[in-house]
């Protein structure tokens, strides 16, 4: 059942990244064969989550067309009321994923 877990990262994406499979970091999770084998899997779900809310974010953030392409606006209202109503305050590795999205607000 693992084997049908459809990985959404490129390979080049997660080869830059250092990240393993999605549906290999599923099961060393659950099932990990030692300490570092359950932090490389922990890793990729970490980056996993924190990629999604990243979209979530652009998304919500209202996009604006430009003539090259599209554009975000990562300081918008809806990012600070994102922030301000987490229920825990991001860990340090949280806070230097989220500073590694372009335009993100440190």
């Amino acid at each position: 059942m693992i084997a049908k877990v459809v990985d959404p990262l490129p390979e080049w994406l997660k080869a830059a990244h250092g990240l393993r499979d999605r549906a290999w970091a599923l099961l060393a999770e659950h099932f990990p064969a030692d300490r570092a084998e359950l932090e490389d899997a922990r890793r990729r779900l970490v980056f996993d989550e924190f990629f999604r809310i990243g979209l979530a974010v652009l998304w919500m953030s209202g996009l604006q067309q430009s003539g090259s392409g599209v554009r975000a606006v990562p300081h918008g209202p809806l990012v600070r009321r994102f922030l301000g109503q987490l229920r825990f305050a991001l860990t340090g590795g949280g806070q230097a994923a989220w500073e590694e999205i372009p335009g993100a607000p440190a």
